[in-house]
């Protein structure tokens, strides 16, 4: 009987190890981001110029001229480069480039009623960008957000 209830033990126990070590157990990390505080820096304005402008939901927008098309952008990086910040903004910057790529290709000159977007899950302000981090993927944000041709 004794070995019986060693044995039951050190399985429920090896059990419960896997199941803590599991990369699907280990839950996201999220980094907050201000993209207008990207945006609006300088190594953000070298890379993208300002051919195609940004507008999250709530912000004050230019008029629409013609409403294109919703676009979503999933950008995953699983090689680190430094802390998760410094990870996060190189996700942000591909993101904001996949989207300018996108608007420039479809003919739009902006991109409106953007959102942080995350396993159908719309960020709580849509005027913050969620850089989500597991042991695995050093940083991931997904956006959506609809090209769009506005009056300048």
């Amino acid at each position: 009987m004794e070995g019986r209830v060693h044995t039951k033990t050190l399985l429920l126990l090896i059990c419960g190890l896997l199941a803590v070590s599991s990369p699907a157990a280990w839950a996201d990390d999220v980094l907050i981001m201000d993209p207008q505080k990207a945006l609006s820096s300088d190594e953000f304005k070298r890379a993208m110029g300002n051919d195609v402008t940004f507008y999250f939901t709530g912000a004050a927008t230019p008029a629409v001229k013609t409403n294109m098309e919703e676009f979503l952008v999933d950008r995953v990086t699983r090689r680190s480069s430094g802390p998760p910040e410094t990870n996060c903004r190189r996700v942000l910057l591909a993101a904001f480039r996949d989207f300018q790529a996108h608007a420039r290709k479809k003919g739009g000159n902006a991109v409106v009623n953007m959102l942080s977007f995350y396993r159908n899950h719309y960020a709580a302000d849509s005027t913050m960008v969620e850089c989500h981090i597991t042991s695995e993927v050093k940083a991931r944000i997904v956006l959506r957000g609809n090209i769009a041709q506005i009056e300048k």
